[in-house]
């Protein structure tokens, strides 16, 4: 089931998502689908939340149901905000242990663009192309 942080992840309330995090909420736990907060947010688009968990802890998640960080989520649901946001915020030079990284693989091979066109999500492929390391 989901937690109060992932409903307030996925429901865009970034001043509850503070409030329970610093209650010590987790962030990397996941729900029964395997998604935490961050990919709840990335799922929804919802930029505030993407902010307000902002740091090194919680950009390190990856699902481990299914491989996919907040950057995989976001561009197969075709957030094109959400995906310019992540990739504004990360260093210009991402690490493959990085979820930010754009040709970091889920457990079934695809990268975030390959996950944006097959959706024909055009907005989010076009960002991706023109972000660096783009495969």
């Amino acid at each position: 089931g989901d937690t109060a942080l992932h409903l307030a992840a996925s429901g865009g309330h970034e001043e509850v998502v503070k409030v329970l995090l610093e209650a010590g909420s987790s962030a990397t736990e996941e729900n029964a689908d395997g998604y935490t907060a961050i990919h709840l947010a990335a799922k929804d688009g919802h930029v505030k939340v993407l902010q307000t968990l902002y740091s090194a802890v919680f950009w390190s998640i990856t699902s481990i149901k299914t491989g996919m960080t907040a950057l995989h989520v976001a561009a197969s649901c075709g957030q094109t905000e959400f995906v310019q946001e992540m990739l504004t915020q990360l260093p210009a030079t991402i690490s493959s242990e990085r979820p930010g990284d754009t040709s970091l693989s889920d457990d079934y091979g695809f990268t975030p663009l390959h996950l944006a066109a097959e959706s024909g999500h055009e907005g989010v492929v076009r960002v991706l192309l023109n972000s660096s390391g783009v495969q």
